[in-house]
């Protein structure tokens, strides 16, 4: 080896040594800060003096406060430090401490305008608290801990970075600062990555730029903030947006970057308001139980269960089409111009369903216990219930459904409803009718002396009715008919329909026995099984209807139907007559049937003048129709 070769290796081996020597030297100085007030720079009140732990080219430190009220007086660079655990220690002041390789923050205060540089390791335990500080962390780090936090003190986990929320974690509001106007201003701001697993909640503004993983139990977010990065769900895992200091506004604000996604649930139990921009697609439960949710963007999926439970929540679906297989209507306001499907149990405790979209309950719905308080309990949107409804009270009150100038309330084709204890309420102004309930399927009332009222609104009947041993009440507040049929029928059976205006059937038929209001009909009425009782209303038979009479004997109210206490009768259309099959060959000439009774009679049928013969339908005789004065009788049977 040549000279200069040896001596160049020699150097090599002495700055190597050097290193190796000074990375001792830094693993192995610790500084404890000896108690009692002072500055970061007093050597003297550390184990190391004559000097104060600040990382040189020689030496570098590790430090150690758990007692005393230490103010870091200039910027201080060190390898590691502890904050706490022995006892309640103070630091304060604002310069930066950065920390090269490991924070370990276990209890006590940091009061000032500080900031805390954490490049490598960090653990965040105990019981600590930040007052104004600044804590920035570069690498990862592990919060199993509470962390005060307050007067606009700022956490960031920077590019890269992950924070690992386990058991035991949470940041709650620096408790001593409710009078500080700062104390809401403390935020969270995640550029890396954010993992909670064993239930976290975090009061503190959180701004996610980066990536948010609950992974187990729920994340309970409570101070507001943004978010403009993905939240992934993990299957059982719960979201829960809520609000402990309810502010005014818009609380939880989602850019069109942002998504929640996953097989776990989100709740949103918050004051104020939260804006959905972003992606959302889940497989669990959505739950709104406060302020108001605005969904502004399509909604992937919402979930397999829809719960709205909060006396003023809104829940805004915006123009979203929407399939879920329960949705729990308790309290508060679903709304929207979009189309909500249900294709499970729809379940409507208390509150309101508006806006100008369509809700369909395929499997019916259940009204159970809606107690009608003054500006709750509003249908003011299109419900079409397919299935089966029904309705059940906590009392034994009705069950009262407020209606919105838009509300339609759809039986639809095959479905059907149970409208006992029903009460449907429009409007209360003389001369104003709100929204319209439309009967495609099976009306059914039947829970002896009950009723179904329906007031202030409009009344359409295309399929079937029926009443048994109660009532149907539908009273409009305008002057067109409250009923209107154009198909279907209604079958009473020892029931009343009372119609407060004009009941209108354009087609279909009316049969049974009970009482009724006004009629102007173009239908089949057919009497049955004892009297229709019209209360003194009249009875208005135009050129299409048809009046039909079923007779199995000569007992009035028993073996053949009547109409009574009809105050004018306007005779139109045609007359029938039937014989049950028994009964033709037991049938006099001698009997006589009162069919009809009116203080007036007017008009004539197109197909019998009165005193003329009319064959029955069955073909088995006529009888002579007789309707001057004031009834409608039928006499002089002949067989054929």
């Amino acid at each position: 080896m040549t000279p200069t070769r040896f001596s160049l290796a020699v150097i090599t081996l002495l700055f190597a040594s050097l290193i190796s020597v000074s990375s001792t030297l830094k693993a192995q100085t610790e500084a404890v800060w000896l108690g009692g007030p002072g500055d970061w720079t007093e050597a003297r009140k550390w184990s190391t003096k004559p000097k104060y732990p600040n990382n040189d080219g020689i030496q570098s430190y590790s430090a150690v406060i758990d007692s005393g009220d230490v103010t870091l007086n200039q910027a201080i660079t060190i390898e590691q430090f502890m904050f706490g655990p022995a006892g309640v220690p103070v630091l304060r002041g604002a310069k930066a401490l950065k920390v090269r390789s490991w924070l370990g923050l276990n209890q006590g205060l940091l009061t000032g305008q500080g900031r805390i540089n954490a490049l490598g390791t960090a653990t965040i335990s105990g019981n600590s608290n930040l007052h104004g500080w600044a804590l920035n962390l570069s690498g990862p780090t592990t919060w199993s801990g509470r962390l005060g936090v307050g007067n606009a003190s700022v956490i960031s986990n920077l590019p890269g970075a992950t924070i690992d929320l386990v058991a035991g974690a949470s940041c709650a509001s620096y408790t001593p600062d409710m009078g500080n106007p700062n104390r809401f201003k403390r935020t969270l701001d995640n550029h890396g990555t954010i993992n909670a697993q064993g239930g976290t909640p975090l009061d503190i503004t959180l701004n996610n730029l980066g990536t948010i993983n609950v992974n187990s139990g729920p994340l309970v977010l409570s101070g507001g903030g943004t978010n403009s990065g993905p939240i992934n769900l993990a299957n059982g895992t719960t979201l829960e947006f809520t609000d402990s200091n309810a502010p005014t506004g818009i609380n939880f604000v989602f850019s069109q970057a942002s998504s929640i996604s996953g097989l776990g649930s989100v709740k949103f139990n918050v004051f104020s308001d939260a804006d959905i921009r972003g992606f959302y697609n889940i497989t669990g439960t959505t739950t709104v139980g406060g302020g108001t949710v605005r969904f502004l963007s399509p909604i992937t999926n919402l979930g397999s269960s829809l719960v709205v439970n909060g006396q003023f929540t809104n829940c805004d679906l915006g123009s979203n089409a929407v399939t879920v297989s329960n949705l729990n209507l308790k309290k508060g306001t679903i709304t929207g111009s979009g189309i909500v499907t249900v294709n499970g149990p729809l379940e409507w405790n208390e509150g309101s369903m508006r806006g100008a979209g369509v809700t369909n309950a395929q499997h019916g719905v259940f009204f159970n216990g809606l107690t009608g308080s003054a500006g709750f309990n509003t249908l003011d949107r299109t419900l079409n219930c397919y299935g089966s409804s029904s309705v059940q009270t906590t009392t034994s009150s009705f069950c009262n459904l407020n209606f919105g100038l838009n509300a339609a309330l759809n039986i639809m084709p095959g479905a059907t409803f149970y409208g006992s204890r029903f009460m449907i309420s429009g409007s209360s102004t003389f001369g104003q009718t709100n929204g319209t309930i439309t009967n495609y399927g099976n009306l059914v009332i039947d829970t002896p002396g009950t009723a179904m009222f329906a007031s202030g609104t409009f009344f359409v009947n295309q399929g079937n009715i029926q009443v048994t041993n109660s009532s149907l009440d539908v009273r409009s507040g305008t002057n067109p008919s409250a009923y209107i049929q154009n198909a279907g029928s209604v079958q009473l059976h020892h029931s009343s329909f009372n119609i407060n205006t004009t009941s209108t059937i354009n087609g279909g038929s009316l049969s049974g026995n009970g009482s009724i209001g006004d009629i102007v009909s173009n239908g089949l009425i057919a009497p049955f099984g004892g009297s229709l009782n019209l209360f003194q209303s009249t009875l208005t038979l135009q050129s299409n209807s048809v009046l039909a009479y079923y007779l199995s004997g000569t007992q009035s109210g028993v073996s053949f139907g009547y109409f009574s206490n009809v105050s004018t009768a306007t005779l139109g259309g045609a007359l029938e007559i039937e014989l049950s099959e028994p009964f033709q060959s037991q049938i006099q000439s001698s009997d006589i049937f009162t069919v009809l009774s009116a203080h007036s009679i007017t008009g004539q049928f197109t197909n019998v003048v009165s005193g003329g013969r009319l064959t029955t339908t069955d073909g088995s005789g006529s009888f002579v129709v007789t309707y001057s004065g004031n009834q409608l009788v039928l006499s002089d049977f002949r067989a054929n």
